[in-house]
């Protein structure tokens, strides 16, 4: 069935017992889980425990492990019905934070259409987004678009052209699983408040005593 996969992203049902399509409530699985990155506060996944001070790795596409809330029937999958695809939720020690490392409630069930076993295989493609994550200023408000401008994607720093390029250039690559049926990519952000953040990535004293 289109919804499942294994490995990189592709088709294959997982756990299935004999001939059955059939998944069991209360498997454990993983799903792709994607939110729009240029969105504000929006639910990013964070993929490891922070090290120190600096930015936190969060991901806003990618295979997240979760548990079937119901049983699914991966033959019965239509990608035109929401109500055909499996219902997973997150596993419990999976946190969600916003851009600017706010924890948030973990989201609830919810629908998605493509499934796998879970596997720690790589992806294929996985794009690292360096972001500002600091304090807003004014200068940051979105203009009237005009012929001078980057065009309609914006300019590349900002959250809309990243935004396309994921939605039109990651997401649409036949590859990566261009047609919906599955996905082999992940896309992960770090979101740096200020120059301290920067030096802390490289491993360099920032000389703050604090």
């Amino acid at each position: 069935a289109g919804a499942t996969g294994r490995g990189h992203g592709r088709s294959r049902s997982p756990g299935r017992s004999g001939n059955s399509s059939v998944l069991p409530k209360g498997m454990a699985v993983q799903f792709f889980y994607e939110v729009d990155p240029a969105k504000a506060g929006s639910a990013l996944v964070r993929t490891s425990a922070p090290a120190g001070r600096g930015p936190t790795l969060l991901q806003s596409h990618g295979w997240v492990d979760g548990v079937l809330q119901a049983s699914y029937d991966a033959d019965a999958f239509d990608p035109q019905k929401e109500t055909t695809w499996a219902l997973v939720a997150p596993q419990k020690d999976v946190v969600f934070l916003d851009r600017h490392g706010k924890r948030l409630t973990a989201i609830a069930a919810r629908r998605v259409r493509l499934i796998r076993e879970p596997v720690k295989a790589p992806v294929l493609l996985s794009v690292l987004f360096v972001r500002w994550g600091g304090e807003y200023s004014a200068w940051m408000d979105q203009e009237e678009a005009n012929d001078g401008d980057w065009g309609r994607f914006g300019s590349p720093p900002s959250d809309e052209y990243m935004a396309a390029l994921i939605d039109t250039g990651i997401l649409g690559h036949p590859r990566l699983g261009g047609d919906g049926s599955s996905r082999d990519c992940e896309v992960l952000h770090l979101f740096v408040r200020g120059s301290r953040d920067v030096w802390e990535m490289m491993g360099k004293d920032t000389g703050d005593p604090d």
